[in-house]
């Protein structure tokens, strides 16, 4: 069978501190009760901020750790209001300073809150970086900055932007690692947009703060103050996270992510139209299906620009008209839905010279069309009734496919079985729908063998979720995915693509603990499920090939085979336009291609689910070797099911190399299995 795809990761989280700097303001629309904007309220005068440059991403994009555009944007200053602490200020008023949330004037109507300061000579505000954890400062790494600022004042104004280490007092300036003077001309009372350079720190520091000094005694409106490092990839991103998930070559990535694009209401859902434009002017919203403030920083700009970076393709999601425990909007209140869905697929791949949204595409910076193919129609919609899923999916799928015949719609409604009434099984047309896949590692291993009987009349399937996520991340969980994962490409006929959720989370900000990768403001580390996805990706195949266990000798059905012949070419694979089942003969062909074409490599996928150690033969029917193959062979394990990595010993489980044992005569492989393991055997045909 061909192997479509194996999208690796849908990519949950990324999380925490990918950032920058924020703008200086949320609206309280869609605050809880408790929000306040007076901050005189508070034991020390501080204000939040949001960030005028945006955060972003995804691969499976699911934001539910804390509040997404600190995390996932290189952007220092994570000065936006965020999850859980819906009283979080970070700015801190300096000594003789006073500072207040004010919205008498700003930059921009759409976000009407500003931070207004008042304060003498070297007083100020300081920003401590998401939740007070510190900004990283890199020896080496100089910083682009920006502002909008206001003041009353005539004649010049001088600031200090500095970066200092955290004081004990902190009303009290701090040491300087890197400094700059702006001169500001105050001829005007207009908003100004201020844009400045750090020089490199000469040293690191992980825990940094921001500080804005008045060098004369004034009084002074910001907002978007922004912090950027000069490596952020694409001008957006934290290196080291965007360079862990490139390592993963996902073929597309999946955004906004789920739950978060239907929010609990109309007012808390995600509204892409909100999330474009300069992200200074963004009004955000509040996330009520994972409890936080967004500023939207991270916008459908900016997932569409990191999936580009990541040479992956785009795959958006849209709303229905279905929020989290409420009842779909009716259907002749809906047509708002369709125009919305229309417009997102005209924003990211109309020309720029006939689209009112291709136009705007390109104000902001990108003139080309992202080349989008594929849209998901909601998520996680099981309410079939007449005026439920299905209705709402033919208002939104008919008026897309006429505005793009070739588009591919992802169908909500395959939650492990297939849900009576879904659009996918009453006639309509369904190019494949989505099947999310949370349990135990134990319950993961025992559905790991479900798509061997799937009902191949049924519409193709992606597997947009999953994790073994019961308890601490963990080898065992790693082992038990490698189980899934096995029975999807073996299933490759049924199966189109996977992505793994959620991708990314800031460990001070954590809210599910089964990540791929966790980080703080300067480390970062991979957890176990991480490797599996790399290894998987580092090893996909073209062609399945039949392969099987000797029953006698797999009594306990706790390890897991598959195997593949020739190699998905190019840096990433991608999800195919069709599914094709392959027969015998064309394997054959694969298998005789050039020994110099990527066709050459037999791959073999093994994950034993068992605490004993075993040794697994493999016997190659039908292959023809002229001399004995090269051979590479990687294991992950452990000395416990239970072991992980943390941001203190971030490699105590990660692939080492295995042995394995050729025997020329029986042309087989001996490979001896670890417990609980994942073995991926690379055998180079020549």
């Amino acid at each position: 069978q061909k192997i479509t795809r194996r999208i690796l990761m849908e990519g949950g989280q990324f999380g925490a501190e990918f950032g920058a700097m924020t703008p200086l303001k949320r609206s309280t629309e869609g605050q809880p009760e408790n929000y306040e904007s007076d901050l005189e309220h508070l034991h020390a005068p501080v204000a939040t901020v949001q960030t005028p440059e945006s955060d972003a991403s995804l691969l499976r994009f699911r934001d539910l750790h804390s509040n997404n555009p600190n995390k996932q944007s290189a952007r220092k200053d994570p000065s936006e209001p965020l999850p859980i602490y819906s009283d979080f200020r970070p700015w801190i008023a300096l000594r003789n300073t006073s500072a207040k949330i004010d919205n008498s004037t700003a930059p921009f109507p759409s976000n009407p809150h500003t931070l207004y300061i008042q304060g003498d000579a070297f007083g100020g505000v300081a920003n401590p970086g998401w939740l007070g954890q510190g900004i990283s400062v890199r020896k080496g790494i100089p910083f682009k900055g920006s502002m909008y600022l206001r003041t009353l004042d005539r004649g010049h104004l001088l600031l200090s932007v500095r970066l200092c280490e955290q004081v004990a007092g902190k009303r009290s300036p701090g040491v300087a690692l890197v400094q700059a003077t702006i001169s500001v001309s105050t001829r005007s009372s207009d908003w100004q947009l201020i844009q400045f350079d750090l020089p490199a720190a000469d040293r690191s520091q992980p825990k940094a703060r921001l500080e804005l000094l008045l060098l004369q005694p004034c009084h002074v409106w910001l907002d978007g103050v922004s912090l950027m490092p000069t490596d952020a990839v694409a001008g957006l991103f934290r290196r080291d996270i965007f360079e862990a998930m490139s390592r993963m070559r996902p073929g597309f990535v999946r955004m906004p992510g789920g739950n978060y694009l239907e929010g609990t209401g109309m007012r808390t859902r995600w509204d892409w139209k909100a999330t474009v434009g300069l992200p200074a002017s963004r009004p955000g919203h509040y996330n009520s299906a994972w409890g936080y403030w967004t500023t939207d920083a991270l916008g459908l700009y900016e997932l569409l620009l990191l999936a580009e970076a990541l040479r992956s393709e785009p795959q958006l999601s849209v709303y229905t008209g279905y929020s989290i425990g409420a009842k779909y909007v009716p259907l002749n209140d809906s047509a708002r839905f369709v125009t919305d869905a229309v417009d997102l697929l005209d924003f990211a791949n109309a020309p720029h010279n006939t689209s009112p949204w291709g136009r705007m595409r390109a104000q902001m910076g990108h003139a080309a069309p992202f080349g989008l193919k594929r849209l998901e129609v909601g998520n996680e919609e099981s309410d079939m009734s007449a005026d439920g899923y299905p209705a709402h999916y033919k208002l939104i799928s008919d008026a897309l496919r006429a505005h793009d015949p070739t588009l591919t719609l992802v169908a909500s409604g395959d939650w492990g079985r297939p849900l009576r009434g879904s659009p996918c099984l009453t006639g309509q047309r369904c190019d494949v729908w989505d099947a999310h896949h949370y349990d135990s590692p134990d319950g993961m291993v025992t559905y790991a063998r479900s798509y061997d009987g799937y009902n191949r009349s049924l519409p193709p399937v992606y597997v947009g979720e999953y994790a073994a996520c019961h308890g601490a991340p963990s080898l065992r969980a790693a082992v038990a995915e490698a189980a899934l994962l096995i029975s999807l490409e073996r299933n490759a006929d049924v199966v189109v693509a996977s992505s793994f959720a959620p991708l990314l989370n800031n460990v001070h900000g954590t809210q599910w603990s089964y990540n791929l990768l966790n980080f703080d403001s300067s480390r970062l580390y991979a957890l176990p499920s991480y490797y599996v996805q790399l290894l998987f990706a580092e090893s996909l195949g073209a062609f399945t090939l039949p392969a099987e266990l000797d029953p006698k000798t797999d009594a306990s059905a706790k390890v897991f085979v598959t195997a593949s012949i020739g190699r998905q070419t190019g840096p990433h694979a991608s999800w195919p336009s069709g599914v094709k089942v392959h027969t015998p003969a064309d394997a054959e062909d694969a298998m005789s291609v050039d020994p110099q074409s990527s066709a050459s490599v037999l791959t073999i996928k093994v994950a034993n689910y068992k605490p004993a150690r075993c040794s697994l033969q493999v016997r190659l029917d039908g292959f023809q070797f002229a001399e004995e193959p090269q051979l590479n062979a990687t294991v992950l394990t452990a000395p416990s099911p239970d072991e992980s990595n943390s941001l203190d010993e971030p490699n105590r489980v990660q692939p080492e190399a295995l042995e394995v044992q050729w025997s020329p005569l029986e042309k087989n492989l001996v490979v001896l299995l670890p417990a609980w393991s994942v073995v991926v055997v690379q055998c180079f045909l020549r």
